[in-house]
């Protein structure tokens, strides 16, 4: 598990696609308001 999250953190295409889904969830949120 812990492996699992370093190599997340450490992959740059992943931490890049969690930070657009996060975004994107965030700026849907806020149109809904």
């Amino acid at each position: 598990m812990v492996d699992g999250l370093n190599w997340v953190c450490h992959n740059d295409k992943t931490r890049f696609f969690l930070f657009y889904l996060f975004f994107f969830k965030l700026a849907r949120y806020f149109i809904l308001l």
